[in-house]
């Protein structure tokens, strides 16, 4: 299966930012969540956003993707709206980063399509890593949940334990928990294992890559684009 991975400023292609948007809605519905910050369209038309997208390189059908959203005075980070009701030093936090380039990892998904190949954490989060710096990123925040939280270290997270009761929140339902991550070091990322940091480092310098990747549903090959 040959799949593009691509990052673009959100309002630069309104159409494929729809589907993205579209697609994360619906999969949120199948598993029974219907509030999360994350969904909220007040992201559409800033220049503060980015959308990294997986797309079906055969007819450019959107498969996943995930959003990186600048902290800025006039939008609010979705983890900010997310946790503060529970913990106000959210506030605190995105203070203390944001004058040096503060920004979130949100809004990721990945159709059943595609379930079970690593699109929606592993590959996504390579990507996403890789573009941080580029759009003025010097540190990101993320809220993820029990099933992609390894695959965040993986890529360069570690816990936020200035958050919750060590980084874990009850979100965004009674029965669900999130956990707040966070790369101080997006640069060098120094928490990243391995071969992630290898992918991230490399797409970075050179923008486009094309790699070939064993999953455990098949092969496939992802043609990155940032």
């Amino acid at each position: 299966m040959d799949l593009n991975i691509r990052a673009f400023r959100a309002m630069d292609d309104v159409k494929i930012r729809d589907e993205y948007h579209v697609g994360l809605e619906q999969v949120l519905l199948y598993y029974g969540v219907t509030r999360v910050t994350s969904q909220s369209r007040d992201w559409f038309d800033s220049p503060d956003t980015w959308l990294v997208v997986v797309q079906d390189r055969e007819d450019g059908t959107v498969l996943g993707g995930a959003r990186m959203q600048m902290a800025s005075n006039d939008l609010p980070l979705p983890i900010e709206r997310a946790v503060a009701f529970k913990d106000t030093r959210i506030y605190t936090e995105v203070d203390k980063y944001r004058e040096n380039g503060l920004g979130e990892l949100c809004g990721l998904w990945n159709s059943r399509k595609v379930a079970g190949m690593g699109l929606g954490s592993i590959y996504l989060g390579i990507t996403c890593v890789s573009i941080a710096v580029k759009i003025n990123m010097n540190t990101v925040m993320c809220l993820c949940a029990p099933s992609t939280k390894q695959n965040c270290f993986r890529v360069g997270f570690k816990l936020n334990k200035e958050l919750g009761v060590q980084g874990e929140f009850v979100y965004p339902k009674e029965n669900l928990v999130a956990t707040a991550l966070i790369i101080n070091d997006p640069l060098e990322i120094p928490e990243a294992e391995e071969f992630e940091k290898s992918r991230i480092l490399a797409l970075r310098q050179n923008g486009k890559l094309v790699a070939d990747e064993t999953t455990p549903r098949g092969d496939i090959r992802i043609f990155y684009d940032i």
